[in-house]
């Protein structure tokens, strides 16, 4: 089995951070190797049913999650069906002031596989990408900086 935890803190509300995570759709044009994704069934609000089409060269793969939501607090990830054994995580996101301003965003994933191949080839990954997928945290935050100073009364 592979854990994984990042942590990143943003100068973001928690309740913005929440919601970009929650976003599943945009997952394909901001997590590297994400093709496709979006939302299969909203079981209620804090439910809901998701999938990501990832791929790298000719590996291709299609991974159904149910996920759960605290909101602007934290959201559970659980497999439903997908190429791995088992994967389970959460992220969360604890505000640092009073003001709400700043947040610890963490991502704690765990993953088992089938095979021990692929296993050793995740690891491997992980191990040379660290942040690979709080990345896409990053790209957003760029880009509601830049919106912040374009629009200040929209935030």
């Amino acid at each position: 089995m592979i854990t994984l935890i990042e942590v990143q803190e943003c100068h973001i509300p928690p309740e913005v951070l929440f919601e970009w995570v929650k976003d599943i759709q945009s997952y394909a044009q901001t997590i590297p190797g994400c093709q496709h994704s979006g939302v299969i069934e909203v079981i209620s609000p804090v439910e809901e049913m998701a999938y990501l089409d990832i791929g790298f060269g000719i590996w291709h793969e299609k991974i159904i999650t149910h996920n759960m939501y605290q909101p602007d607090k934290r959201i559970e990830i659980q497999l439903v069906s997908g190429p791995f054994k088992s994967l389970s995580g959460s992220w969360t996101f604890d505000p640092i002031t009073d003001s709400k301003e700043t947040t610890r965003v963490e991502l704690s994933l765990n993953v088992e596989f089938h095979s021990w191949f692929l296993e050793s080839l995740a690891n491997f990954i992980i191990t040379h990408h660290k942040g690979l997928i709080l990345e896409f945290v990053e790209r957003k935050i760029k880009s509601y900086e830049y919106q912040k100073t374009q629009y200040p009364t929209t935030y």
